[in-house]
């Protein structure tokens, strides 16, 4: 008698040794795919970044490229020209 209450008490013990198991189990494949989409969340905003910054870049210089052409003022392209024609004019006289 004293033998099968001890066999049932085992036979409890098991269940809930393998329910508790597999409570644990899935709470660390949780935990685990949690990480996983929180490490590729991360990546992908740092590619985002990256994807951004570039751009900005790219587009700032052209801009800045643009911008020296059109904020040329009248005096100072009258100065490029005057030097130009400077140039030429003295090549010529060396000839």
């Amino acid at each position: 008698m004293q033998q099968q209450r001890q066999q049932e008490i085992l036979q409890e013990i098991m269940e809930k040794t393998t329910f508790y198991k597999g409570k644990i189990n899935h709470f660390l494949n949780t935990q685990i795919f949690e990480q996983d989409s929180l490490k590729a969340k991360i990546m992908k905003s740092k590619q985002n970044i990256a994807k951004k910054t570039n751009y900005a870049r790219i587009h700032e210089k052209t801009d800045k490229q643009k911008n020296f052409r059109k904020n040329k003022s009248r005096k100072e392209r009258k100065q490029q020209k005057l030097q130009k024609m400077i140039y030429k004019f003295s090549d010529l006289q060396i000839e």
